[in-house]
């Protein structure tokens, strides 16, 4: 018989084990979104001035906005955007066309189907419904193809 020590140490094994794999479950310590968002602020023009010890001084606004884009490289930007949904409208043009024919295959096949199984069960099913015996197993369907 094993001693009161080793049964205490199994149960101590056993009592951890589950602990270990709950780690998993639990996602690390990572900082949030948004204070990763903060931290890639610069400290330009238009930012919030922090006073010595770090917290945003209040009443202290920016002295200027931040640079805007200048109107030709927001055309270009523009542009070239238009270029790329023009590229990608007509890449699924044709896209479109073989799913629309995909689906009307699918609802074809599903109609055959649906009346394939109507056909099956009406030549297999009794004259007289109530007149199955109770505990007699149903007729297998085979399909047809």
């Amino acid at each position: 018989m094993p001693s009161t020590a080793r049964r205490l140490r199994l149960a101590a094994v056993l009592a951890t084990a589950p602990l270990a794999a709950c780690t998993s479950m639990f996602p690390d310590e990572d900082p949030t979104a948004g204070l990763e968002r903060a931290r890639m602020v610069e400290n330009g023009p238009s930012a919030q001035r922090l006073g010595s010890d770090g917290y945003p001084l209040l009443g202290a606004f920016p002295n200027t906005a931040a640079p805007q884009l200048d109107n030709t490289t927001v055309a270009n930007e523009r542009r070239q955007l238009e270029a790329e949904a023009q590229v990608s409208a007509a890449m699924t043009g044709g896209n479109a066309a073989a799913y629309q024919q995909s689906v009307s295959q699918m609802q074809a096949l599903g109609d055959k189907t649906r009346a394939d199984v109507a056909a099956a069960v009406a030549s297999t099913a009794p004259a007289d419904a109530g007149a199955a015996a109770v505990g007699t197993p149903a007729p297998r369907l085979t399909p047809t193809r």
